[in-house]
């Protein structure tokens, strides 16, 4: 059986977007570790990564 690839996969765009409450988190916890100890500069750091992984589910959800 061939390995599933995730950028070929109808439903790993599905599978993805049912966990993106935790993506957030964590790109905020990211934001949190990267910056100084600003909530401003945490929200500048985390909202570009969560734009990116919107705009990555939706490249996907487009290609099938």
């Amino acid at each position: 059986r061939p390995p599933r690839s995730t950028l070929s996969s109808s439903s790993a765009a599905s599978d993805v977007y049912k966990r993106q409450p935790y993506f957030i988190i964590l790109f905020f916890i990211i934001g949190m570790f990267l910056t100084p100890p600003d909530i401003l500069s945490q929200v500048f750091l985390a909202l570009p990564m969560w734009m990116l992984f919107e705009l990555g589910i939706l490249i996907s959800k487009d290609k099938d």
